[in-house]
């Protein structure tokens, strides 16, 4: 009788523990050390995985997320969230050191890409603002930013010789600025939306100079009979112009600006 007791016990209770201990093996889980409040390593069921300091069941402090697809990060942590310095790796070769502010990119910070390409300057909300300096195919640009656009003030160079200093807006020539061509002619003037607008200067390879108003890169208005050829030389700007902002935009995709 006894006997047939304990085998009615034991096999009530594995059906009650073997749910369990088979629910264990799927769970998000600490697999080493203390994850409330001292190093530990936690591991979850999509496979992301961390490694670090803990304090009150909450990543805090410096720690190694790893996530499935293959990014990660190492530094500083703050309630869960990324917080002070740290680097974040993506699968694709990118690579973003810096600092941080409630889980986004926020401070001074250093952009590189797989291909050489880079951004060194401020961050605020996961975007380029305030000053910095980036370095594209065929274009570097040192100045002022807001969110993710050229804005401020700032001087591009391209790799054909050609230069802006002078006013941006919404990441488009817009205010007063100097265009410098790599033939030596220059235009300094006014601007809006990427095309010469307003009063200016413009001045020939050959060192002529012509005054004049423009509206939206055309010239309506000069102190000399070169009105004609001033309007083909702007055409042909344009044209330039347009294929460096279709550059820009692809490159800016392609790197997840």
């Amino acid at each position: 009788m006894k006997h047939f007791i304990f085998t009615i016990l034991f096999f009530f209770s594995a059906i009650i523990i073997l749910p369990i201990q088979c629910n264990l093996s799927g769970t998000d889980r600490c697999i080493d050390g203390d994850c409330q409040n001292n190093k530990g390593t936690f591991e979850w069921q999509n496979g992301n995985r961390y490694e670090g300091d803990w304090k009150d069941g909450k990543i805090n402090g410096i720690g190694t997320f790893s996530w499935a697809d293959g990014t990660r990060y190492i530094g500083e942590w703050k309630d869960d969230k990324k917080e002070g310095k740290g680097v974040y790796f993506w699968k694709n070769g990118r690579v973003y050191q810096g600092e941080w502010k409630n889980d986004q990119k926020d401070g001074k910070g250093i952009m590189t890409w797989k291909n050489g390409n880079c951004y060194k300057g401020e961050w605020k909300n996961n975007k380029m603002n305030g000053k910095g300096f980036i370095s594209l195919s065929g274009e570097k640009y040192n100045g002022e930013w807001k969110d993710g656009k050229k804005d401020g003030k700032g001087i591009s160079t391209w790799k054909n010789g050609d230069k802006y200093d002078g006013e941006w807006k919404d990441g488009k020539k817009d205010g007063t600025g100097t265009f410098s061509w790599a033939s030596k002619a220059e235009y300094n003037g006014g601007w809006k939306e990427d095309k010469m607008d307003g009063n200016g200067v413009y001045k020939w390879p050959d060192g002529r100079i012509d005054r004049g108003t423009w509206k939206e890169g055309k010239i309506v208005y000069c102190t000399s009979s070169s009105k004609n050829n001033l309007n083909k030389a702007m055409d042909e700007f344009l044209k330039e112009e347009l294929l460096k902002r279709e550059t820009e935009h692809s490159q800016r995709k392609q790197f997840g600006l």
